[in-house]
């Protein structure tokens, strides 16, 4: 059996835990870029940059495809609801963006331009310029 005083200093120290990782945040990456010194190598990362929006656009593309996938999912699945709603009485009580689900889309988004950025550094550093990053947090980061 535990004393009162250590279920106290438990309480006490589960809730400093739950603040600091409330607080918690995840750390945020930030890159700095430094061109190169020739003509060439200046025209080469404009290049680089070139390729990088042509990868981002098609990511978003990629998004758009399937989020209009889901939401036509989405709308099947509550045109069933609402007729089963029906059927047994029931009141219709979701709408069609309750049915939506677009977590692996904006998952799959986000991955792509990362790689899209990854490209770009070593599109960038290929090309005789140096890439920098830097993290930093807003409080605390793990």
């Amino acid at each position: 059996m535990h004393s009162p005083a250590f279920s106290l200093r438990f309480c006490v120290l589960m809730i400093g835990l739950l603040v600091l990782a409330a607080c918690a945040g995840p750390a945020e990456r930030t890159y700095s870029y430094n061109p190169p010194s020739t003509p060439g190598g200046r025209l080469c990362t404009n290049q680089c940059h070139e390729a990088k929006g042509y990868c981002t656009q098609n990511c978003a593309l990629d998004q758009r495809r399937c989020v209009g996938k889901i939401q036509a999912q989405a709308l099947q699945d509550y045109d069933k609801y609402t007729r089963e709603q029906f059927t047994s009485h029931q009141p219709i009580e979701l709408r069609p963006r309750d049915f939506e689900r677009t977590g692996a889309c904006d998952s799959a988004y986000h991955s792509c331009t990362d790689d899209c950025e990854g490209h770009y550094q070593m599109c960038y550093e290929g090309c005789g310029g140096t890439v920098s990053a830097t993290t930093s947090c807003q409080f605390l980061c793990f």
